[in-house]
């Protein structure tokens, strides 16, 4: 099954703004389980850039270092607890962590692969297009992705809701992950 999110962050598009994604992704079933995204690609097409499946896989970074840990929230939905993950994260790691708002949630894994961030957290549901082709970059770059429940992510279900996500740079999961009592 295609999945297709023509223009993720539509308001953000419509205000000239440039953090607006396409998204397209590929949802193959398989025996015994769930399904796999076995394709994906997100494309920020005023930022000029595609990520793929495709793409070479990055080495992983250490903590950034000249500017803090930062973590991408929607602008517009806050996270509820994303004040707490920031303290603990602080207190984990040891370092400065700063909250970045931006758009559309492929824009927001953008800032995650362009290395521009290392934590991606949103904690209410969106829809499958929304999620499924970011979800499957950050994947095949080595990013830890999880529902905000530990839950298994379900794509083509009886419902096309998502729960939410958090993605963490490997220098930063297990802290995510302890933070939020996912691992």
């Amino acid at each position: 099954v295609w999945v297709v999110d023509p223009l993720d962050g539509t308001w953000e598009y419509g205000q000239g703004r440039d953090d607006f994604a396409v998204h397209v992704a590929l949802w193959t079933r398989t025996t015994g389980d769930d399904g796999v995204l076995s394709a994906g690609s997100v494309d920020l097409p005023s930022q000029e850039i595609t990520w793929s499946v495709l793409d070479d896989v990055r080495a992983p970074e250490a903590l950034p270092v000249g500017r803090p840990v930062r973590v991408v929230v929607s602008r517009s939905r806050r996270p509820v607890d994303v004040d707490d993950l920031v303290d603990g994260l602080r207190t984990a790691l040891g370092t400065d962590v700063e909250i970045v708002t931006v758009g559309s949630v492929g824009a927001k894994v953008g800032e995650l692969l362009a290395r521009r961030a290392e934590v991606y957290v949103h904690d209410s549901g969106f829809h499958d297009w929304d999620l499924a082709a970011p979800l499957a970059v950050a994947e095949h770059q080595g990013f830890w992705c999880s529902t905000p429940t530990g839950e298994p992510f379900r794509f083509n279900g009886s419902s096309l809701v998502q729960p939410g996500v958090v993605m963490a740079a490997p220098s930063v999961a297990a802290a995510v992950a302890g933070v939020l009592r996912l691992g």
